[in-house]
């Protein structure tokens, strides 16, 4: 499916917040390797490879025990920082009794976890979204799904302006003529933000509006995207590898809250409706295409070749 490519260095969604409860063991499977996460008694939350040093047992299979984890073939326990504290029926602990504990930071309701194929520490941060943190917002309706994508595609894509009319203009009536544009492109190399509006214009060209998007990367597992219409919303999209071929999607929406909670419901769900036809229409691509790593791009493209450039940095890198 994809040409030779390393994962990109960065902060990745391992679960949402609500879904690791105290005391809670969640598989899953990203980079292709299992990991395991869990949230400690007194609250935080940390993820692991998901095997005992031991013998290999899964800790999905184990428990929380108070803030440490306990592997459940022989007791093994390891602290938050995968070391191992204390083995059953002995005391003595072997030197090289740990696995691999991931820097993990808890933000925007969501348990990311960093990963750098070089083992390298984290580079940057992951900042607060004010709308996910607001009593003057709600979350509206998530969607996930395994899709047979490269991890940078969904990115390219959304710079992507001339695959617009073509495949999508049966489901979004696009001025004819016309196709995406992109603008106010910004680059914060400090903080590895990347910042840029997509305009289309939508309707007969008689009578025809501006829809705007405003997109914020940060790193390249994570995405706000704000809009306007038909309320104000954001997407949030924080997309991780499963392994070579396959991300997990996830959209989750935030919608800002009105004096008719029935009304913002009813668009904020007509909205993901319509976002996820578009979608939708994407996977079908992807499911077939190739990621190619020297595409042969024309004038009409849009800044794809300046997107790849700004995920560029994130590529691993060797230790000096």
């Amino acid at each position: 499916m994809s040409a030779s490519h390393p994962y990109p260095a960065g902060w990745y969604r391992f679960r949402y917040s609500h879904e690791l409860a105290r005391g809670r063991l969640v598989a899953g499977r990203f980079f292709g390797k299992p990991l395991v996460g869990f949230r400690t008694e007194r609250g935080s939350a940390h993820v692991f490879d998901a095997h005992c040093r031991h013998l290999g047992a899964h800790f999905a299979d184990g428990r929380v025990v108070g803030d440490e984890l306990r592997c459940g073939f022989h007791g093994w326990r390891y602290d938050t920082e995968g070391q191992c504290t204390q083995i059953p029926f002995t005391d003595t602990i072997p030197n090289d009794a740990r696995v691999k504990a991931y820097p993990v930071r808890e933000r925007n309701g969501t348990v990311w976890f960093w990963h750098d194929s070089t083992g390298a520490a984290p580079g940057f941060e992951i900042p607060d979204v004010p709308e996910m943190n607001s009593a003057d917002w709600k979350r509206g309706p998530i969607h996930r799904e395994v899709v047979r994508a490269h991890i940078r595609e969904p990115r390219e894509n959304a710079v992507d302006v001339a695959h617009g009319p073509i495949l999508h203009g049966k489901s979004f009536p696009l001025t004819p003529g016309t196709m995406a544009e992109v603008r106010g492109w910004e680059e914060d190399a400090e903080r590895k933000q990347l910042r840029f509006e997509l305009v289309n214009s939508i309707g007969p060209a008689s009578r025809a509006r501006e829809v705007v998007l405003r997109f914020e990367l940060v790193g390249p597992g994570h995405l706000v995207m704000r809009s306007d219409l038909p309320i104000e919303m954001l997407y949030f999209v924080p997309n991780t590898p499963v392994d070579d071929e396959r991300i997990v999607f996830t959209v989750a929406t935030w919608v800002k809250r009105s004096k008719l909670p029935f009304v913002d419901s009813a668009l904020v769900r007509l909205a993901m409706f319509n976002f996820l036809r578009g979608l939708r229409e994407d996977y079908v691509i992807f499911d077939k295409k190739r990621y190619l790593n020297d595409p042969l791009l024309s004038d009409a493209d849009g800044p794809i070749a300046r997107m790849r450039r700004w995920l560029s940095q994130f590529d691993p890198r060797p230790l000096p």
